[in-house]
Parts: C-alpha cells; sequence; structure tokens
C-alpha cells in the first residue's frame, strides 16, 4: 500500500524515525517525537497527523494507558527512506 502523507505527516514519522535511530524495537514518546517535528503536541494536528500514522500501519501504539509511546514499524522506517527530506 502506497500512502500519500501529507508534508506534516511525513515531518511527524521522520522524527518518530529519527529518535527511534531506525530501530522498529524503539518506543518513541509522542511529545518528544511532536516537539522535534515542531508539533504542539496538545493541538489537533498532532493528534489527525499521529492517528493516521497509526492507521495506516507506520506506528505502532507500545504505551501504557496514559502513557504516549509509540514504535515506527519497519513499513513506517521504509517510507521514511522512500521520500527524500521535504
Amino acid at each position: 500500500m502506497e500512502s500519500e502523507l501529507s508534508g506534516n505527516q511525513h515531518q511527524l514519522l521522520r522524527a518518530f524515525d529519527e529518535l527511534a535511530a531506525g530501530s522498529p524495537a524503539t518506543d518513541v514518546a509522542a511529545g518528544d517525537a511532536a516537539q522535534k517535528a515542531g508539533f504542539d503536541p496538545d493541538s489537533r494536528e498532532f493528534d489527525a497527523a499521529l492517528g493516521y500514522l497509526v492507521d495506516v500501519g507506520y506506528l505502532l501504539r507500545t504505551g501504557d494507558e496514559g502513557e504516549q509511546a509509540f514504535r515506527i514499524t519497519v513499513e513506517g522506517i521504509n517510507e521514511v527512506q522512500r521520500r527524500p527530506q521535504l
């Protein structure tokens, strides 16, 4: 499945990839990725981008209830590598 990520979605996915050092086994706090990507972690824009990346399978929720942590999937890493830096 090829997705058409918006610039914001791709920027957020790239932030997760960089914070995880390209590893699908590393948990990344959503707030850290939001900051790195230039999002307000409390904004609807961030929630929408994050939700979309989970829905298409590029991020996997790993945190306990109340903790927002995610892992980038192999598909997500491939998507970041497929698209050059915007």
